[in-house]
């Protein structure tokens, strides 16, 4: 991605980039601007997906499931909102947040989460 920032700069273009890789690199880009947001439309989603401990017994689950845990868990949530690159956040975390879940259409969240709050691994 930084490659193609430093080309789009030269080029003095437009290009799509994620936060982290534009506050990195944002000094040496002299003819670009960011031009939009923080909208909807260029949410980047992640997110955690645990494998079927009955196709991949040979994966450990149980810390799987913990690790899932941490992440959504407000302690996760506050680590991952509080990193920061150039002092700006990068990452605005959304787990524990379900009507704005809603609003992006991750309507099971609420359901998810209850999930991981019940496992004990």
């Amino acid at each position: 991605m930084g490659t193609v920032l430093r080309m789009t700069n030269e080029k003095k273009g437009y290009a799509l980039t994620d936060r982290g890789t534009w506050l990195a690199f944002r000094d040496q880009l002299t003819n670009l601007a960011i031009m939009a947001e923080r909208d909807a439309i260029l949410l980047n989603p992640y997110g955690v997906i645990l494998v079927n401990p009955e196709k991949h017994p040979h994966r450990n689950y149980k810390m799987a499931i913990a690790f899932a845990k941490f992440l959504v868990s407000e302690e996760g949530q506050r680590l991952i909102g509080g990193f920061k690159k150039a002092g700006e956040t990068l990452f605005f975390p959304m787990a524990r947040d379900f009507s704005r879940a809603r609003e992006l259409g991750f309507l099971n969240q609420e359901s998810e989460i209850a999930w991981y709050d019940s496992q004990n691994p």
